[in-house]
């Protein structure tokens, strides 16, 4: 299955670990509803958390499976660096 665009406004929660300053998706293809709740429960952990636009719906079901999302990650940390290639 294909990536669809994203007439939903799709997010990702992306996770930041300051101790090695380490970047992780740990939610995809949510709402907007859903991605603040799961933000609000990261924070209340402790952990670092941010919410991104989804610009396609991802058609794998666990991120951490999910070619789409580690594309987007590493487009954004490229994206932060300044790197060109980006």
């Amino acid at each position: 299955m294909s990536e669809k665009p994203n007439p939903c406004n799709l997010k990702l929660v992306m996770l930041f670990d300051p101790r090695d300053e380490s970047y992780s998706i740990c939610s995809h293809n949510l709402s907007a509803e859903d991605a603040r709740q799961k933000l609000d429960e990261l924070r209340d952990e402790g952990l670092f958390a941010v919410i991104l636009d989804q610009p396609l719906h991802h058609a794998a079901d666990n991120p951490d499976d999910c070619t789409a999302c580690r594309a987007e990650l590493a487009w954004l940390l490229a994206e932060s660096a300044g790197d060109p290639q980006a």
